[in-house]
């Protein structure tokens, strides 16, 4: 019960302490933020890691396969990124992307400044993912909302200083994820843990 009235007894002899703490955050600025970002996994060719299976919906598809396409991300430490994409003949598109940075903190401040970016574009929600993939650091489900419900999802992991990107622009109901891309989520990180564990 005293230490309320011991607080404010210290208030006259902390004042200048408090003024010239106000003051250095004014001239430095707002702290970092502080990441979780997870331990280093070992490094390895991003072919080694990627998905090599079609994905589980109705074909045909067309498979096409691009190394270090993305210059964009060099800004974040981008060592290394790969790209495997199918594509079917009614347009629809599914995507895997793999990044793998410098460290786990500068792919953990890539998918804080990605994620920032894709949901300010507009009609794009976040999902939670209903189960958290194996291994993963970190996961974010990103529906784009149109008429016919997500008309595209973005899947983001993390798994320390690998990033992995699945895109589908097959259509869904708005208000779940759909089974078929849950387990695209569950393959794809599989197959990355498997060679790169935690």
């Amino acid at each position: 019960m005293r230490r309320p009235e011991l607080l404010l007894s210290l208030v006259p002899c902390l004042t200048g302490a408090v003024v010239l703490l106000v003051m250095l955050v004014s001239v430095s600025g707002p702290a970092p933020v502080q990441l979780s970002a997870g331990g280093p996994r070992p490094d390895h060719p991003l072919r080694n890691l990627a998905l090599r299976d079609a994905p589980p919906m109705p074909g045909p598809w067309t498979e096409s396969y691009a190394e270090n396409f993305d210059e964009t991300a060099s800004a974040w430490g981008l060592e290394e990124n790969a790209l495997r994409r199918w594509t079917r003949p009614d347009g629809v598109e599914f995507a895997e992307t793999l990044r793998r940075f410098t460290s786990a903190d500068t792919a953990a401040q890539y998918l804080v400044d990605r994620n920032r970016a894709l949901v300010e574009q507009g009609e794009v929600v976040d999902y939670p993912p209903r189960q958290w993939p194996s291994g993963a650091d970190e996961a974010r489900y990103f529906c784009e909302r149109g008429a016919r419900g997500c008309e595209q999802w973005w899947i983001r992991t993390r798994y320390g200083q690998y990033v992995l990107e699945l895109r589908s622009t097959e259509p869904t109901r708005r208000d779940e994820i759909p089974e078929w891309l849950a387990s695209s989520v569950r393959a794809a990180s599989h197959a990355l843990t498997a060679v790169v564990p935690g």
